[in-house]
């Protein structure tokens, strides 16, 4: 077992994810190899090969009621916890409409930014931090999840899983105040992949457009969080449940959230593939959010697969192979 873990972690595996997933089934085969070679083998008086059993038994039992791999970092670290830790306590929304600021040049109102290519005008920057550093403003607990926030004038929009609750919160950008909070029940939780939603909300018009690791899209009133719509996009279009959750953030155009219609929240068209992607830790399914450029919908998907499709009814006008 040494020279196994010497040859995962000093030979040719070149990631630190690829010596983790090589490390786990050593540790773990080679220690009951070890037991039972203790108990049944090692020649042992059968007093001290009996007290061992037990004493591992018991041992083992105690891991295991007492804590609990609660998923992994972002090395494939598993990451653990007590069972028995309080549920994490968040603070009450206030429960009111809440007026919106105008929108205003800094704002981010989607994933990527105003116009999804990841840049921002402004603010301006101070160059130095060790002379003139960021300060600590506010700080909130938040949920589980892999969502980063939308922000238009002070409303700062974000998805959370709160138990087995998928969560859409309004904050306050001034203050980190919780405004609104609505709730799906669609618990999402994978070891390797983690809990929580993974993409980021939309804000266009008053509207907040979120889709859930489960599948649902939401259309909810940006001012109080009321539901405007629902979808099950996965239901409409009769597919499964990808190992590491729905991940591509809403794409808003003219009258569309590809590919719904904003009023109605009705499905307006459907382009598939036959390109089924499954992986042990990468999980199934596409990863990329589409975008959209002079009336073409871009999409790639996990296997390689680039289509420029019209944005209007849905029609291919080409695809390549990018892996190819």
């Amino acid at each position: 077992m040494a020279a196994l873990l010497a040859f995962f972690w000093l030979g040719p595996l070149a990631s630190v994810q690829a010596r983790w997933i090589a490390t786990f089934p050593t540790l773990f085969f080679g220690t009951l190899l070890l037991a039972v070679w203790l108990v049944l083998f090692s020649g042992l008086p059968s007093r001290t090969r009996l007290r061992l059993f037990v004493g591992l038994a018991a041992a083992t039992a105690t891991v295991c009621v007492l804590l609990e791999i609660r998923g992994v970092d972002g090395n494939l670290r598993p990451i653990v916890g007590f069972r028995c830790s309080a549920e994490r306590a968040f603070e009450t929304a206030r429960g009111a409409a809440a007026p919106v600021a105008a929108p205003g040049p800094n704002d981010y109102p989607q994933f990527y930014g105003p116009n999804r290519d990841a840049t921002l005008p402004g603010p301006r920057l101070a160059r130095d931090w060790a002379l003139d550093p960021p300060r600590e403003v506010w700080r909130r607990p938040v949920g589980a999840g892999w969502s980063a926030f939308a922000v238009v004038g002070d409303a700062a929009v974000t998805q959370e899983q709160r138990g087995d609750d998928e969560v859409v919160v309004r904050y306050q950008l001034s203050t980190g105040e919780p405004l609104w909070v609505h709730a799906d029940r669609a618990p999402f939780d994978t070891t390797v992949g983690g809990s929580g939603p993974r993409a980021t909300p939309t804000i266009v018009d008053g509207r907040v457009y979120t889709l859930g690791a489960t599948g649902i899209l939401n259309a909810l009133d940006l001012a109080s969080g009321s539901r405007v719509w629902t979808r099950d996009v996965l239901k409409d279009h009769d597919a499964g449940q990808p190992d590491w959750g729905m991940a591509s953030s809403p794409l808003v155009i003219g009258e569309l959230v590809v590919r719904y219609e904003l009023s109605t929240g009705q499905p307006v068209w459907l382009h598939a593939d036959r390109a089924p992607f499954d992986t042990t830790v990468g999980g199934s399914g596409p990863r990329a959010t589409p975008t959209v450029v002079d009336g073409r919908v871009y999409t790639l998907g996990a296997t390689g697969i680039l289509n420029a499709l019209d944005l209007a009814s849905g029609r291919r006008i080409w695809t390549r192979d990018v892996l190819g």
